[in-house]
C-alpha cells in the first residue's frame, strides 16, 4: 500500500499496531512535512532486515549480517535505519534512505503488555504507539541531521548522561542516540517535560528549519531503491 508517496508493506503485520502508527505518522507530517520525503519503506523486521541487506550489498558490496538482530528482534517493536547512500547525481553529495521494521510477531495486545512493562519500569518513556513512534522519530532526524557530529549538543548530551536524572528512562542512558531519541519524543508530548527534553526539542526543530530547504530534506530519494512496490 501507498501512504504519502511511503511504500507500506502490511501484510504481516497487525492492522491496529500499523494503524496507530500511520496516525502518529501523519501527524509527524504535520509538524514535519518534509520527512515524508525521506522514509522510504515501513514493513515487517523481515522485510526491514532484507532491505538493509540487499541495498548495502547494491551499493557498498558489503554483506550485512543481520541474523543476531532478526533472532533476537521479538524483544523490539520498532526498528529504523537511516543510511547514507551516494548520490547517482552528485559525487560529492549523499542522499539518505529511512526505513522502519515494526514487529509482525507483536500483536496489538502484546505491543501493550510490553509498552505497559517498560514503561512501568522506566526504562523507556513511551506508554503507547504513537510515543513509541516519536522516538523513531527521534531516531529520523538524528541520522540525517548528523547530530552526533554537532560538537556543542554533543557535548551538551554528554553531561545530561554523565549526571543523569531520576526523570530519565534507563534506556536513554544506554547511548547518545538512544537519548536524542527517546527525549524528543518526550517532547513532542509534553515539551517541557525537563530542561534536555526542551533543549533537545528545540534543537531539532532548529535544524529542520536549517535543512528544509536542502538536500537533507527536500530531495526525494532518486535511487528509487525502495519506493515502489514488489513485483
Amino acid at each position: 500500500m501507498d501512504f504519502n508517496g511511503i511504500y507500506v508493506d502490511s501484510k504481516k503485520i497487525d492492522p491496529k499496531v500499523l494503524n496507530e502508527y500511520l496516525n502518529a505518522l501523519e501527524k509527524i507530517f504535520i509538524k514535519y512535512p518534509n520527512l515524508k520525503n525521506r522514509i522510504d519503506y515501513i514493513g515487517p523486521l523481515k522485510g526491514f532486515f532484507n532491505e538493509i541487506t540487499s541495498l548495502l550489498k547494491s551499493e557498498y558490496n558489503y554483506n550485512y549480517k543481520y541474523n543476531f538482530m532478526e533472532k533476537n528482534g521479538i524483544y523490539n517493536s520498532t526498528f529504523v535505519a537511516t543510511c547514507p547512500l551516494p548520490d547517482p547525481h552528485d559525487p560529492f553529495e549523499e542522499t539518505n534512505f529511512i526505513i522502519m521494521g515494526i514487529n509482525e510477531r507483536l500483536n496489538y495486545y502484546k505491543t501493550y503488555l510490553k509498552l505497559y512493562k517498560v514503561h512501568n519500569e522506566n526504562l523507556l518513556y513511551a506508554q503507547n504507539i504513537e510515543e513509541l513512534l516519536y522516538h523513531e522519530v527521534g531516531h529520523m532526524f538524528s541520522g540525517l541531521f548528523k547530530l552526533i557530529k554537532k560538537e556543542d549538543l554533543f557535548g551538551r548530551v554528554f553531561e545530561y548522561m554523565r549526571v543523569p536524572s531520576e526523570e530519565f528512562s534507563s534506556y536513554s542512558l544506554s547511548s547518545f542516540e538512544e537519548f536524542i531519541a527517546e527525549h524528543f519524543s518526550k517532547y513532542l508530548s509534553n515539551p517541557t517535560f525537563n530542561e534536555p527534553t526542551e533543549y533537545i526539542g528545540n534543537m531539532i526543530d532548529k535544524y529542520y528549519d536549517i535543512y528544509s530547504d536542502t538536500n537533507v530534506l527536500c530531495k526525494s530519494n532518486d535511487l528509487q531503491l525502495i519506493r515502489k512496490p514488489k513485483k
